[in-house]
């Protein structure tokens, strides 16, 4: 099965989704496992109203207003890690995810991105990085919606 999942959104944590998956031996691809773009290393937006026109985050609370400043600093913690372990944001993120037993199907359209990507798969996440990415996760919550109300209604939500 196939649903969002990532530092950023853990909702389905909560909700039953990833233990009901797991329970009947089902696999969990986690889809935006890099937070819609929040989990990278050149995030360069530094404040909402540098979104193109046209970009869907426009219309994401959780890139909006106060919300995109208390989300970027989860990002910088994360960041934090990453560089300590000599790793890019993103091989921490889905190495993260693919440590909860989940399959992660980031997106890209660059051959580079790819690559970083692929790479992931080479990084262990001892048992004290995860604990610290669990507390930077669960003491810093991400705050705002997945989506805009409309396609919170289309993803069931």
């Amino acid at each position: 099965m196939q649903a969002e999942y990532s530092a950023f959104e853990t909702l389905h944590e909560t909700d039953g989704l990833i233990a009901t998956a797991q329970a009947l031996d089902i696999a969990y691809v986690a889809y935006s496992p890099l937070g819609h773009g929040w989990l990278v290393d050149n995030f360069d937006y530094a404040s909402p109203d540098a979104f193109a026109p046209n970009d869907f985050r426009r219309s994401v609370p959780k890139f909006q207003g106060d919300n995109f400043y208390k989300n970027k600093a989860i990002v910088d913690e994360i960041k934090k890690l990453a560089a300590r372990k000599r790793v890019s944001t993103p091989q921490i993120a889905l190495a993260w995810v693919a440590s909860q037993g989940l399959i992660a199907i980031p997106g890209t359209t660059k051959a580079g991105r790819l690559e970083e990507n692929w790479k992931s798969r080479d990084v262990v996440l001892s048992e004290t990085e995860m604990e610290e990415m669990r507390r930077i996760i669960d003491k810093a919550r991400p705050v705002g919606e997945r989506y805009a109300p409309a396609q919170q209604a289309m993803v069931g939500h």
